[in-house]
């Protein structure tokens, strides 16, 4: 769980599940974009070439919960992958865990708890797996 594959997979699966509950509720032209292009909200959007950023600004253009889910994942990917140190990335995690509070959607709301759970291995993911395992909550 605490690898980068894992945890960022766990908020991707957040965004993805946000897009279908926003998804049923489109014409159906906005709905078939958004569901043939939802690939697009997954990477981070400065890896993205210009055509894709410019049709991932269409999807977050349908919702504001979609948007605000797709930021909130952009910024996992910030601090997670750029903070320096155990005492960054832990302040970082609690701002980020509060920015998911205010998205009022369950799969977000899920992902927080599962994340609030694996707090330790996911700030500091070079603990020794014994370790992690041990500190575990759920």
């Amino acid at each position: 769980m605490a690898d980068r594959f894992h945890v960022h997979g766990y908020v991707i699966e957040s965004v993805q599940a946000v897009r279908k509950s926003v998804q049923s509720t489109l014409s159906p032209r906005a709905k078939g974009i958004l569901k043939s292009h939802h690939r697009l909200l997954n990477p981070p959007a400065d890896s993205l070439p210009d055509k894709s950023k410019t049709q991932l600004i269409q999807l977050l253009a349908f919702s504001p919960i979609l948007r605000e889910v797709w930021e909130w994942k952009e910024s996992f990917s910030r601090w997670y992958d750029y903070s320096p140190n155990f005492d960054v990335a832990r302040l970082c995690f609690i701002r980020w865990c509060q920015q998911g509070e205010g998205i009022e959607h369950e799969a977000v709301q899920n992902a927080l708890k599962t994340m609030r759970n694996w707090e330790e291995e996911i700030v500091n993911p070079s603990l020794p797996l014994d370790e992690r395992d041990s500190r575990r909550t759920a």
